[in-house]
């Protein structure tokens, strides 16, 4: 996707600027679009948000005149928001519909046309923007392929605006910080989480106490068997306090509660931390791995993230922060030992010292109110648990098909793309969970309980259904299934309970999480959109035994691909995942039972019948 800058004559577009702009000229933005691919033959349908600086530059566009500014070889599904004061239009779109005589694709291996779009320079800067993303009604090829965010090249257009009368000083202009979020970040107008911004984009003012930093350091001075220690030569302290006393036996949990305190004078606690963890995976087992960042301290509630590897012990960038200044949270560790997360472990074999260390993350600490900008030396922690020799009971174990010990249901490859979402009707029974012993008696497995609708054990293991017993050291495979229902989410941490004697854990829940989209979402996207009404018109026609015919392509699932398929998608149109809206405007005057794009589906439809003219 590529920007020019082009001459304003008159209110239309000129010949491309190669000088700067002048406070108070207009001027023509034009958006081409080009496709690369060996195996494509041009852009379908495409669909844009266009972002640029408010302090700079001002849309000469309205509501009423963006779909005109949409070239005419995609007259179809036009849409697109102007957000003036935001200084961004979302979803500029249309598409073509060649069967049915409608429009043509563009951007076969050259650039064409898309759109124009007409701004005035306001004030005087050396360097601003005007950027491209992908809109949410996606970018669609021929033969159908919906286009993923890196699939996409998105020109970046810089613009250097001068003074209209080079004698004239400018009065600086005071940046609006109402609805500013940290610097260098903005909302994404799809997601509505923070994002890059525009990098001529102002930089919101705080109190000096609110602020956060985050250098990261090589340096460290490590501590040994820190129990709720502090080290008065580091900036930052890490302890680490556990629950266990006397001696631990095989099976019992342990509770670490990593603690973060800190003891600049210049400072006011720790707004945002990232730590790494590691451990004896042979002697310890991290309990609770599938949720990691929910036992993260509420006061960080923001940039939560962190990766577990339980096979390998360890936990990489564990992540949490607080932005008091936008009422986020709140720093810890000013002058005292907080808690930052709570760990809970459980001994596996006996030794005399199993070590739980932790260390800073390259993600680095920030301290609220330090505005020198230099790097913060953190102490490491380290703590030792014995576990005794004992008699082992039955001990579980389970691993699972998903990540972090939980269960993932998604698509297996529909349309040549890998997603998470299933349609309404299909069934994902691709998922298992390994259920083994790792104790010294029988582990007997009395229920297996599904919290979940549409979650059952797959007929090839129906018969361990009522109960199994599992040998020491041995294990057992169950496969499991979900049929979706309905558009929706699950997100379930006790999708599965196994109930068994084991000593350790009788009650092991395991997290479920599944994505159902619409029928009518065939690329599997989670939306019904342009890309979707491309790939039905390229298979229209086939039925069961025919070799381009699937159940992927067939929206209602009855073995044809026909007008009650392109009904369906008709009406599912503009909907997407979370929302309820649709996208398609219906005349309440118009007395056809059809309305304008169901007719085109139709005449399509009879124009591939034969015998019928």
């Amino acid at each position: 996707m590529d920007l020019q800058i082009l001459e304003d004559i008159g209110g239309q577009p000129g010949a491309p600027l190669v000088r700067p702009l002048e406070s108070g000229e207009t001027f023509f933005v034009e958006i081409q679009a080009l496709e690369r691919g060996d195996q494509i033959d041009g852009l379908g349908g495409v669909s844009l948000d266009i972002m640029w600086n408010t302090d700079h530059l001002r849309s000469l566009e309205s509501n009423d005149t963006l779909t005109a500014a949409i070239t005419d070889d995609l007259p179809m599904f036009r849409s697109g928001t102007l957000q003036a004061d935001l200084g961004r239009i979302l979803n500029l779109s249309g598409a073509s519909y060649e069967s049915a005589g409608v429009g043509r694709r563009i951007g076969d291996g050259e650039f064409e046309h898309f759109a124009f779009l007409r701004f005035e320079a306001i004030t005087p800067t050396s360097l601003t923007e005007i950027t491209l993303l992908e809109g949410i009604s996606q970018t669609a090829t021929y033969p159908s392929l919906s286009l993923r965010h890196e699939d996409h090249d998105f020109d970046v257009e810089m613009i250097e605006i001068v003074a209209a009368d080079p004698q004239t000083t400018l009065p600086e202009q005071e940046p609006d910080t109402s609805n500013a979020l940290p610097d260098g970040e903005v909302v994404s107008p799809e997601t509505n989480e923070p994002t890059e911004s525009d990098a001529a984009a102002p930089s919101p003012t705080t109190d000096p106490t609110d602020e956060i930093t985050f250098p990261t350091t090589d340096e460290s001075n490590t501590t040994d068997d820190v129990v709720a220690s502090t080290d008065a030569n580091s900036d930052v302290t890490l302890s680490l306090v556990s629950d266990a006393t006397g001696e631990v036996q095989i099976g019992d949990l342990i509770t670490i509660d990593v603690q973060v305190s800190e003891s600049d004078p210049a400072a006011a606690g720790v707004g945002g931390i990232s730590i790494d963890v590691d451990w004896d995976p042979s002697e310890l087992q991290l309990v609770n791995s599938g949720s990691i960042t929910d036992a993260i301290t509420e006061n960080f509630p923001g940039f939560q993230s962190g990766s577990v590897n339980t096979a390998a012990g360890f936990i990489d960038e564990l992540t949490g922060a607080s932005f008091e200044s936008a009422g986020i949270g709140r720093a810890i560790g000013d002058g005292i030992a907080e808690t930052f997360v709570t760990l809970t472990f459980v001994a596996l074999e006996p030794t005399d010292g199993s070590a739980i260390t932790a260390s800073l993350g390259d993600g680095g600490v920030g301290l609220v109110g330090d505005t020198s900008g230099a790097p913060i030396d953190v102490a490491d922690a380290e703590t030792n648990v014995e576990i005794a020799t004992a008699a082992l009971p039955p001990l579980i174990q389970i691993s699972t098909s998903g990540t972090d010990g939980g269960l993932e249901f998604a698509a297996s490859g529909n349309n040549g793309v890998q997603s998470t979402l299933l349609r309404p009707g299909s069934v994902d029974s691709l998922q298992y969970i390994e259920i083994a012993n790792v104790g010294e008696t029988i582990l007997e497995v009395y229920e297996i309980q599904f919290g979940v609708a549409g979650l059952s054990i797959a007929a090839s293991d129906l018969t361990l259904a009522d109960g199994f017993t599992v040998a020491p050291g041995q294990s057992q495979r169950i496969a499991v299934e979900f049929t979706a229902t309905e558009a929706g989410s699950v997100n379930d941490s006790e999708g599965i309970v196994v109930v068994s004697n084991a000593g350790n854990r009788g009650r092991y829940a395991i997290s479920t999480t599944a994505e159902t989209t619409f029928a009518a979402d065939l690329n599997l996207d989670g939306r019904v959109n342009i890309a979707d009404v491309v790939l039905l018109d390229s298979v229209f026609g086939q039925a069961r035994g025919d070799g381009m015919y699937s159940e992927s392509h067939d929206p209602n699932l009855d073995g044809s691909i026909d007008l009650g398929d392109f009904g369906l998608l008709n009406a599912q149109f503009g909907m997407q995942q979370s929302s309820e809206s649709f996208a398609v405007d219906i005349d309440d005057e118009d007395e056809d039972p059809f309305d304008s794009t169901l007719d085109l589906l139709a005449l399509d439809a009879l124009a591939n019948t034969n015998g019928v003219s």
